[in-house]
């Protein structure tokens, strides 16, 4: 029967994971003997999923035009887009097993994969609604706006041993402590955000395209309680604890913009606004001691 533990050390540090170990035959009857101890580097990231939106197209900056009207088949001429932003908090994640046996090979890695991510930039369907020359008048349709999405991450790299004990008898197995977490996260949602107060204005009281709003937001928490490592298992409740707090303050200098989508109840003017900080994780977490397996 096969064992893994994990005994973090000192942080400062990024993602990366390490290799696996062999199952061997054992003696039902004999004590659990490591038969190895190998330092790992796991690593833990967050990905994002980075969007931006286009800013204020509608009826005044399509073509071609017919009668004033966007024909059914139009474009859009306005170049002005939002920065990027994520649209939700996806969550920390370490389950893929991505293992490395040096931090130098995890950080390597970890920039490879960054370089991947930024020099292939998507494309992104933009769904909208204005006014076309159609028998329907007004409808929703989409776009395709090249380099409207890229994917990025943050990440951590987290040192552990992993040891390989034989033994196919439950109560000889050595006392475990297990990572459990809830990925709390708080993110913010407009109030009351309209016509009435953008700022600037044009002369006749609209908003001018490049506008914001007060800072006036509720504040709602929402979260999953779903396996984040691929290595949980500490041979003390110090490494379990310390483990934890290190993610803590990992999650805790993320700065996770967001965008959100609106218009003034002109659906003209749908329009996209970054939230500085939207997201906000917060990680809560229970060390349980049990037997390990």
């Amino acid at each position: 029967m096969k064992k893994l533990l994990l005994a973090p050390l000192l942080l400062s540090s990024l993602f990366s994971f390490g290799g696996g170990l062999k199952a061997n035959p054992v003696d039902s009857n004999s004590k659990p003997t490591p038969l190895s101890t190998e330092e790992v580097w796991q690593m833990v990231k967050v990905t994002l999923n980075l969007e931006r939106r286009p800013q204020g197209w509608g009826d005044n900056d399509c073509s071609p035009k017919i009668k004033g009207a966007c024909r059914p088949k139009h474009r859009h001429t306005s170049t002005n887009t939002s920065k990027f932003a994520i649209d939700e908090y996806d969550g920390i994640r370490g389950e893929d097993p991505m293992l490395f046996n040096t931090q130098s090979s995890c950080r390597s890695s970890a920039m490879a994969l960054k370089s991947f991510y930024r020099s292939n930039l998507l494309s992104k369907t933009i769904r909208h609604y204005h006014n076309v020359r159609s028998n329907a008048g007004a409808s929703h349709h989409n776009h395709n706006m090249i380099g409207g999405q890229k994917i990025d991450f943050k990440y951590i790299c987290i040192r552990s041993t992993s040891e390989e004990i034989r033994s196919s008898n439950a109560s000889s197995l050595p006392d475990r402590w297990y990572l459990k977490l809830i990925d709390v996260y708080r993110y913010k949602y407009p109030v009351n955000w309209s016509s009435n107060n953008c700022s600037p204005k044009k002369a006749n009281g609209s908003c001018k395209r490049a506008h914001s709003h007060p800072n006036i937001f509720n504040k709602w928490t929402s979260g999953s309680g779903s396996d984040m490592l691929y290595f949980s298992t500490f041979s003390s409740l110090k490494q379990c604890q310390e483990t934890a707090t290190k993610l803590q303050n990992f999650v805790r200098n993320l700065n996770l913009d967001g965008y959100y989508e609106h218009d003034h109840g002109d659906s003209n003017f749908y329009h996209t606004h970054v939230i500085k900080q939207r997201y906000v994780p917060i990680l809560k977490h229970i060390c349980l001691k049990a037997k390990g397996n």
